[in-house]
């Protein structure tokens, strides 16, 4: 099987980096095939330019993004992790989306509806928050992001969304960091 993973950490010594870690040593023990593209150690360029949108208009992607589409329509399954931040993905993973899932590589319009032409391509989304669950539920965190997030960018591209979120990442002691790690471990065995 072969897996792309999709990282957005700015920080190596970050939680999120030990969840890459550990699913990509779990993945190559398994003996898959593992490709990560670390957006922020890769120097990805987020910025959707106006050459860019002209650049789709014209059918003539420029090779950084055509890299990136590469990846993923080789991938069987891919993998997403990033931190929740204000409501939402770091900067550079919204620019990542932006600039990477187009019109004609990730969706397109027939008779004016929208169809994914991603259908039923697997997408594991592993975010960590600051907010405990108690917090997520009252405010309405997980309800946000599956309406915006899963829904609004991952299915509307054909992508069958699963999802597993980390509360509190910052808060919580080892002891919980490890139990995270283990479910992280044990979503990846029902991915």
């Amino acid at each position: 099987m072969k897996y792309l993973i999709i990282y957005a950490h700015p920080r190596e010594d970050s939680f999120n980096h030990a969840i890459l870690e550990q699913i990509s040593a779990s993945l190559s023990a398994r003996e898959h095939e593992v490709k990560v593209r670390d957006l922020y150690k890769e120097n990805f360029n987020p910025l959707l330019s106006a050459e860019d949108l002209t650049s789709f208009t014209e059918k003539e992607i420029p090779a950084d993004i055509l890299i990136e589409q590469e990846y993923i329509s080789w991938a069987d399954k891919v993998i997403i992790i990033h931190p929740i931040w204000w409501f939402s993905m770091p900067a550079m993973m919204k620019g990542y989306i932006d600039r990477i899932l187009i019109a004609g590589f990730a969706y397109k319009y027939t008779d004016g509806h929208p169809v994914g032409l991603f259908a039923g391509k697997p997408v594991l989304l592993i975010n960590s928050t600051g907010n405990s669950d108690e917090i997520m539920e009252i405010i309405g965190i997980k309800t946000i992001l599956n309406n915006t997030i899963d829904k609004g960018i991952y299915e509307f591209c054909g992508f069958q969304v699963n999802r597993l979120f980390l509360a509190a990442v910052p808060y919580v002691g080892n002891k919980i960091r490890k139990e995270y790690l283990k479910l992280v471990e044990d979503t990846l065995d029902n991915f």
